[in-house]
């Protein structure tokens, strides 16, 4: 009797400590295991015995919900992709701490309130969300809500019930134009429509003003879409991987504009109207057809990050040195030849990359700017070599290789490998 009662006791032993999820608590449930074990050991009769397995019993239901509530509690990211799902495992709602919850390619119409929560990030592309089929429960925790590839052309009525939507991604559907209903989250400040085929010359629907960041790149666009320009408010404006010529006259009525990337567009020219964008801080105009930047560009005041690269830029202004505030100066791939003397006002700039240009001396002003942490100017033509390039003592990154050296400059490099061999730097020679 009593060695089939232990047996019986140790299979539910085993079962505890398989729910526990901590060392502690499996020392505390093996402790636990011995002390029924050694009660049981003296036990000669049936019904004491079965007292001991209904307290076994017990102890482990307890520690089983102890165990489960803990794991729920854990759980804060949730990946249920590519399921063919049509509902939720009931068992999700249990997941208390739930904080992101990808659902793309399945096939759900709703998603019970319950489960959203406390769920900030929502990913449901590729589900049946077109039409008025998917409903939105009321919520006030998502603020980041994902609707890519599933062939919408309108948001669903229900989405003006995500009352806390601060961002929304609906890449590759059907949108031409900034969606109507995006108007009614009032707290919504940044939409991604890449990959849709956005009609440049398509107003506005209804006006939002709420809305800072746009997002449109590989939209094939041929021209700047003209209902951006009914949106002043706009402070982010991204633009990459398009076809477009040439920037708007007026995009000065962005006056709150900090960051503007369009790069690999066809942009020959910037307008004189976007030297008054004040408080513009990113401008990235990579692998444009740029052939010249404006005197202008002075006004530029908050100018922190500047990209030119791979245009075909044959010079710079001398003005570009009342920059005193840019970090970092992209120029390579271009036709340059020189920099301009003002450079060396440029007290802040940590970044200068000129490689791949047409350099035949080494443009003397870089030795001036004391903060330089980056600095690239190989494949040129350059046939000197200052070693006062050492005295730039925050350098940790610089390439100067693929240049046709002098021997001095050959001689002056040898010095320069002895003095960084031991020095934190990458060097590329």
């Amino acid at each position: 009797m009593v060695v089939r009662g232990l047996i019986f006791i140790y299979i539910f032993s085993f079962s505890i400590t398989g729910f526990a999820q901590t060392e502690a608590q499996k020392d505390s449930l093996m402790q636990l295991e011995k002390q029924y074990r050694q009660k049981a050991a003296g036990l000669l009769n049936y019904d004491s015995m079965r007292q001991v397995i209904f307290e076994m019993e017990r102890t482990r239901a307890k520690e089983r919900l102890k165990a489960t509530d803990i794991l729920n509690r854990q759980v804060e990211n949730l990946l249920l992709s590519n399921l063919a799902l049509e509902k939720l495992p009931k068992h999700i709602s249990e997941f208390t701490n739930l904080k992101r919850l990808e659902l793309q390619g399945n096939r759900l119409k709703t998603i019970p309130k319950k489960v959203l929560k406390n769920v900030k990030y929502l990913d449901i592309s590729e589900n049946p969300v077109n039409g008025q089929r998917f409903r939105f429960k009321r919520n006030k925790s998502i603020t980041y809500l994902k609707i890519d590839k599933s062939q919408l052309s309108h948001l669903p009525r229900s989405i003006k019930k995500l009352k806390a939507l601060h961002e929304i991604s609906i890449q590759e559907n059907h949108f031409t134009t900034l969606p109507k209903r995006a108007s009614k989250l009032k707290n919504l400040h940044t939409v991604d429509l890449s990959i849709n085929p956005i009609n440049p010359r398509q107003k506005l629907l209804k006006a939002n003003d709420n809305i800072s960041t746009i997002i449109l790149n590989k939209c094939v666009l041929k021209s700047f879409p003209v209902f951006l320009l009914e949106m002043p408010n706009l402070e982010n404006i991204q633009l990459n991987r398009n076809k477009i010529p040439s920037l708007p006259e007026d995009i000065d009525v962005f006056v709150n504009l900090t960051r503007i990337t369009a790069y690999i567009n066809e942009i020959e020219a910037i307008p004189p109207a976007f030297y008054k964008l004040e408080k513009l801080e990113i401008a990235d105009f990579y692998f444009n057809k740029i052939k010249v930047v404006a005197p202008e560009i002075s006004q530029m005041k908050n100018l922190n990050i500047l990209y030119l690269s791979n245009n075909e830029l044959y010079s710079l202004p001398e003005e570009i040195g009342e920059l005193q505030n840019l970090e970092m100066l992209y120029l390579h791939h271009n036709k340059l030849s020189y920099l301009p003397s003002s450079l060396s006002k440029m007290k802040n700039l940590e970044v200068l990359h000129i490689n791949h240009n047409r350099f035949q001396e080494f443009p003397i002003q870089i030795l001036s700017l004391k903060n330089l942490k980056d600095l690239d100017f190989s494949n040129n033509d350059i046939t000197d070599l200052p070693y006062e390039i050492t005295e730039l003592d925050k350098l940790y990154l610089l390439f100067i290789q693929v240049n046709p050296y002098d021997e001095d400059a050959k001689e002056s490099l040898e010095s320069m490998i002895e003095f960084y061999k031991d020095k934190e730097i990458s060097f590329n020679y």
